[in-house]
């Protein structure tokens, strides 16, 4: 949703880290791997072709604007609600990667609250695209 806040360089450090992020509670599942199809059409990237990349401050300062970071963290947010409730692992990777994108706790709580509130919200526009009258 938030993506084309991301430039190309990002998008691509942004695959890595959804692929860590999927990787984190050592399953991936169906939801996860939809969701992760899903971006891949967003980006316009071969996710699969994108290695799995860990939140290290290099590739974290690939996020140049506080857009692209927010942008970020509120994806890996919606894709480790993907399947319904996060992993411990998920949430301590996304505490992580907030705080290296210089995103501070209350922001990501912000942030968390924000994608569940969504949750319900995209169930019922997902109808609408799929269903009939």
């Amino acid at each position: 949703m938030f993506l084309f806040h991301l430039a190309p360089a990002e998008r691509i450090a942004f695959v890595g880290l959804a692929r860590h992020l999927i990787a984190a509670d050592g399953r991936e599942g169906v939801a996860e791997a939809a969701a992760l199809e899903a971006l891949e059409v967003e980006l316009g990237l071969p996710a699969t072709e994108i290695a799995p990349a860990a939140p290290t401050p290099e590739l974290l300062s690939t996020f140049a604007s506080r857009s692209s970071r927010g942008a970020a963290l509120l994806e890996l947010l919606a894709l480790a609600y993907a399947d319904g409730v996060p992993h411990p692992e998920e949430m301590e990777l996304l505490k992580t990667i907030a705080a290296g994108l210089h995103i501070s706790e209350l922001r990501l709580l912000e942030m968390e609250h924000w994608v569940v509130q969504q949750l319900p919200l995209n169930a019922i526009a997902n109808a609408f695209l799929s269903e009939d009258e």
